[in-house]
């Protein structure tokens, strides 16, 4: 078990890998920020500052914004991308 560091600076690179990891699925789609934004119902800060490795997005924001790309949530969270015979939205047939 580890102690939780008094600061929140151990968490700026996983904050930086969602980030990218969104904006990368999104610009393999060749998709608009504008799209994303307004088809997940998440404010176009809110986006911006995701994909740019800062603010503290809620699960439900991370949820809306995977499923309008179409890629499982955990995509977010491994080490390596996808392959992308694996993309498609949780209640898809793939």
């Amino acid at each position: 078990m580890h102690d939780l560091p008094d600061d929140t600076s151990w968490m700026t690179p996983y904050r930086r890998r969602i980030g990218d990891r969104l904006r990368a699925e999104r610009h393999h789609q060749n998709l608009r920020q504008q799209h994303v934004y307004l088809q997940a119902n998440v404010d176009r800060k809110t986006l911006q500052a995701i994909e740019g490795g800062r603010g503290n997005p809620t699960l439900e924001v991370l949820l809306r914004l995977t499923y309008v790309l179409g890629m499982p949530i955990e995509d977010l969270f491994t080490e390596q991308p996808p392959s992308p015979e694996g993309r498609g939205r949780p209640d898809s047939e793939a």
